[in-house]
């Protein structure tokens, strides 16, 4: 698989936000751009009907089961290993086995984020505050 090059304009307040994270995180700006964008768009199977349907089951859930999927996070692992994948792929590219593990750590982080989201909603819809979550987002 080869990469392609895609010339966008960012508005400068974008921009910086990009640099500044990028910065943090040790990367360079290309490079933040496209875990940002393989983080935000879903792949095609990311969303498979046996996800869907989970995702959908947890209305029955109780209150406490949501507010604990609502504060759920992406394990220490899966995220220092594509935090690591990252780093490899600015240094020296990564093969395609590797492509394909980033790819499905992607997902993984996808997944989550799905649930958090709707298990945040469902909360929102019974009447609770759900502000809280965003500070620890």
């Amino acid at each position: 698989m080869c990469d392609r090059t895609v010339t966008v304009t960012v508005p400068p307040g974008l921009y910086e936000h990009l640099r500044q994270r990028a910065e943090q995180r040790q990367r360079s700006i290309e490079d933040e751009v496209v875990l940002t964008l393989a983080e935000a768009i879903p792949s095609g199977d990311a969303r498979e009907p046996d996800f869907e349907s989970m995702i959908a089951s947890l209305a029955s859930l109780d209150d406490e089961a949501l507010w604990r999927l609502a504060r759920s996070r992406v394990t220490d692992e899966d995220a220092g290993r594509l935090d690591e994948l990252g780093d490899r792929r600015q240094r020296a590219g990564l093969t395609d086995s590797e492509l394909h593990e980033a790819e499905e750590l992607v997902r993984r982080h996808d997944r989550v984020m799905v649930v958090r989201a709707k298990a945040a909603a469902l909360l929102k819809q019974r009447g609770h505050d759900v502000n809280p979550l965003l500070s620890e987002a």
